[in-house]
């Protein structure tokens, strides 16, 4: 209203010396009216400032980042620990001749991938020159009883002479008189044509090259009609009673690991995984059966030997799940069960081992922890936190130690 006012009042007096500015209107445009247009800016410029509204200066409110949380929850943990492997055989060897001969006579199964139980037949070598061998041991032996029973007859005349001169008869010649030279010799003629009777018959046995073991053909040397002797490699072969998963893991992970024979107990169990010959979540059960005493090579890294029964499954011919040597695999190894202990998502660990936590005066904490083990996906943390502290699990951008934080109330709070 005051602005109103002034523009009224100065209208008025506009109007009261209108007369005045008739009669002397020359001198009035020439010296008086530029001064007061200069005038009349001048007062309407401060009317305007006197008047002006004003702002009042609001005091700088902090904002406050909205964040999702999860409760710690202590509880009992059994430590996983991902590693990765090789299959081997537990058992292999190049199995090699013990006679020489031609070989006339292979198995079906006698090809890579052929399966063998303990004493089957893989191939045979010609048997002829051995049988001949026998049947002139035979002759031998044969011959070498005659010689003793004509021997032990002597024996009975001889007694009988040395009876009718006994007392005539000197104590050095008493042997001699009854013949046991004579009688020695034909025994041990008995002897050794029993033994090359038994050599003979074990080479013929021999033609007939088993098995040693359940067994599986890695590869083959020979075929039929070849001619073999015992510098030559016949066939190799791996035993199917069990494998071995070769696993390389860091020296620092051994000690959550179970060995056999400490304490009296098993080795750690083993869940094996391969995701290029099974279905998605497959997997076979070993255990921990020993560690090796020398690092690998080249990373340094501890080897540990896993075993798989019945990897080939023979009593399950249906399942697909079959462990093939050379295969790649994924293990996860149960290890030490840890008691009232925090386990978190390793993402919920940040710059080095510390944790962001939302305060009861909803502001940022972070707070450095003991991480006792590290997985691929999780973390175990013994100390720095405690029960029902809230584990900020939004990232944040730019965190800084007493920043404001609000709870999204839409979110339900997940367990860790």
């Amino acid at each position: 209203m005051k602005k109103y006012e002034m523009y009224s009042k100065i209208k008025i007096a506009l109007r009261d010396i209108q007369p005045v500015i008739s009669k002397h209107r020359a001198i009035i445009i020439k010296l008086v009216l530029p001064l007061a247009v200069i005038m009349l800016g001048i007062l309407i410029a401060a009317i305007m400032m006197a008047t002006k509204p004003k702002s009042k200066r609001q005091p700088m409110s902090r904002q406050s980042r909205l964040v999702e949380v999860i409760s710690a929850k202590p509880q009992d943990v059994t430590i996983t620990i991902d590693a990765m492997g090789t299959v081997i055989a537990a058992v292999a060897v190049d199995l090699k001749p013990q006679v020489s001969g031609k070989i006339v006579e292979v198995s079906p199964d006698f090809v890579p991938g052929g399966i063998f139980k303990k004493g089957r037949t893989l191939m045979k070598i010609e048997p002829d020159d051995y049988q001949l061998v026998v049947q002139q041991a035979k002759a031998e032996v044969a011959t070498a009883k005659s010689n003793l029973k004509l021997e032990q007859g002597n024996q009975q005349v001889a007694q009988r002479e040395y009876e009718l001169l006994e007392g005539i008869v000197s104590g050095s010649d008493k042997e001699l008189m009854l013949r046991k030279p004579q009688l020695i010799s034909a025994e041990s003629s008995l002897d050794i044509a029993n033994a090359k009777l038994g050599q003979a018959e074990l080479d013929l046995g021999r033609t007939y090259i088993k098995s040693p073991f359940d067994a599986v053909i890695k590869d083959k040397a020979v075929d039929i009609g070849d001619t073999v002797s015992a510098s030559n490699t016949l066939v190799t072969l791996a035993g199917t009673d069990e494998y071995w998963i070769e696993v390389m893991l860091p020296v620092d992970e051994l000690k959550w690991i179970q060995m056999p024979g400490t304490n009296g107990n098993d080795g750690s169990k083993v869940k094996i995984y391969n995701s290029s010959g099974w279905g998605d979540g497959e997997y076979r059960i070993g255990r921990v059966i020993r560690l090796r005493p020398q690092l690998e090579t080249n990373g340094r890294m501890a080897q540990l030997l896993v075993v798989v029964e019945d990897p080939l499954l023979l009593d399950d011919e249906n399942s697909e799940n079959k462990l093939l040597l050379g295969s790649y695999v994924r293990v996860e190894i149960n290890g030490q069960k840890l008691k009232s202990v925090f386990s978190l998502d390793r993402s919920l660990l940040h710059d080095g081992d510390n944790i962001r936590l939302f305060s009861n005066d909803k502001t940022l904490i972070i707070k450095p922890v003991k991480v006792l083990y590290k997985g691929k996906n999780n973390v175990i943390i013994a100390d720095g936190i405690k029960e029902e502290d809230k584990i900020i699990t939004t990232d944040l951008a730019a965190p800084v130690v007493g920043m404001g934080l609000r709870l999204n109330l839409d979110a339900a709070e997940s367990k860790p």
